[in-house]
């Protein structure tokens, strides 16, 4: 059969590859050993990661929420004072002319005033300082004359009043 030379030189082969093979399995498990120990602090450090970007958006959305906010607070604030102006105009013009105030209407696109004037020749006078006061056009939508009563009754109308030079409203 087979020379003994031969087995004996099959068994020290078989038995020198038994010895690398089991160097490379005990390398393999410890490399694997080093990586699952690796694996841990990487895949907190992943989470930690996760968290601060989800925090960062978060951040991100609330600074453009509060920045949206004092913009409208702002707008709301100026309109507040352009009314106000309007108001004050409107007083000025009750002492100067008699005009009374019977309405005063606003829907966010127009302005409407319904008032009660002692002449009619003073419409197109107001009409015309209204507009340049609050820098907005207004316009004599209506005047009529109610025979029981002394005056005339005039409705104005007007944009509503914008908030920014782009005309944006709140």
């Amino acid at each position: 059969m087979l020379d003994a030379t031969l087995w004996r030189a099959a068994l020290w082969a078989l038995l020198a590859g038994m010895v690398v093979a089991a160097a490379v399995v005990a390398w393999q498990l410890q490399r694997q050993d080093q990586l699952l120990a690796q694996r841990g602090p990487l895949q907190a450090r992943l989470q930690e990661q996760a968290r601060q970007q989800t925090q960062a958006r978060q951040a991100e959305v609330l600074a453009r929420l509060h920045s949206r906010m004092l913009e409208r607070q702002q707008a709301w604030q100026l309109q507040r004072q352009q009314l106000m102006h309007l108001h004050a105009e409107l007083s000025s013009e009750a002492e100067r002319t008699g005009l009374r105030l019977q309405r005063w209407q606003g829907d966010g696109r127009k302005l409407l005033l319904q008032l009660w004037l002692p002449r009619a020749e003073l419409a197109p006078a107001l009409v015309t300082r209204l507009s340049r006061s609050s820098q907005q056009a207004w316009t004599l939508q209506s005047l009529a004359h109610r025979p029981e009563a002394t005056g005339v009754e005039a409705v104005l109308e007007a944009p509503w009043p914008s908030v920014s030079p782009g005309g944006r409203k709140p």
